[in-house]
């Protein structure tokens, strides 16, 4: 078009086949195949972080829910595993929480923890309580998570 000024093509790195990875590149390769079959379907494996309640939690609970082993376990950042919410017979009160979260006024020492009322769905929620019962408890899975995350989503601020 005319009068508008040119700029140079944007210059982007070639991508090489997987048979072209470097020797410097073969261990990471050889401790990764989940990443060379995503390459080269040229989507992600569905071996790669298998659940959506894993992938959720990476992303959305992690950063706050950990233990640092050489600290122990922090009021502050409780780690789920001991938390009496994923031990309970009955799902309710996890839900609620990560539904509602935790105010400064209910929280300990102030300790917030945002809502995802409005963030997550029932089944990605139903997907985290899912994966924190099966990966911090031993216990049995609870039943009809995405029902009762619906249940409970419809009755706000009732816990």
């Amino acid at each position: 078009m005319a009068g508008l000024p040119s700029f140079p093509k944007a210059i982007l790195p070639r991508s090489r086949p997987i048979s072209a990875i470097s020797s410097a590149h073969e261990a990471d390769a050889q401790q990764s195949p989940v990443v060379l079959a995503s390459i080269a379907a040229g989507k992600p494996d569905p071996a790669y972080r298998q659940a959506l309640g894993e992938r959720l939690y990476v992303s959305a609970c992690a950063s706050c829910h950990y233990s640092v082993p050489e600290n122990g376990v922090t009021a502050a950042r409780p780690d789920l595993g001991i938390n009496s919410a994923t031990r309970e017979a009955d799902p309710s009160n996890l839900i609620h929480v990560i539904l509602d979260g935790v105010a400064v006024k209910e929280g300990s020492g102030g300790v917030v923890m945002p809502a995802y009322r409005e963030a997550l769905s029932d089944s990605q929620i139903a997907a985290i309580a899912e994966y924190l019962r099966a990966s911090r408890t031993g216990l049995p899975a609870w039943e009809n998570l995405d029902q009762r995350v619906a249940d409970l989503r419809a009755h706000v601020g009732t816990h």
